[in-house]
């Protein structure tokens, strides 16, 4: 992967080099999967954290019930909002469009399976 290859410098997109190569010969594919190997498995890890914590308090608060529910579930409306707030008054300052687009998406990370995990039959 990181060997140099001199005959092989700057080369444009082709069969054998998918995304070409760099100014020492190197094909830029195998670097970008390289490099993109830790971002994968901290996303993976995070959204695989962010569910099982969910379900785990979806499943506790379903089945403490009354005040332990009730007292969760305003915490995970508050989050909620917070959520939302925040993330529609950062891109606000940036577009109106991107405000629309990530009020719509951005309370998904624990809150909402903890919500609806621990519905009442």
């Amino acid at each position: 992967m990181n060997q140099i290859s001199p005959r092989n410098r700057l080369l444009p997109p082709s069969w054998a080099y998918p995304f070409g190569t760099d100014n020492l010969g190197r094909d830029m594919l195998s670097r970008c999967l390289y490099g993109a190997q830790i971002s994968v498995i901290i996303a993976f890890t995070a959204a695989t954290l962010a569910t099982v914590v969910s379900v785990v308090i979806g499943i506790l608060t379903g089945y403490l019930s009354g005040k332990v529910d009730l007292v969760t579930q305003r915490f995970v409306d508050a989050w909620m909002s917070f959520r939302i707030s925040s993330y529609c008054w950062l891109s606000f300052r940036f577009s109106v469009r991107a405000c629309r687009r990530s009020s719509s998406r951005s309370g998904f990370c624990w809150a909402l399976p903890a919500r609806a995990s621990s519905a009442p039959p």
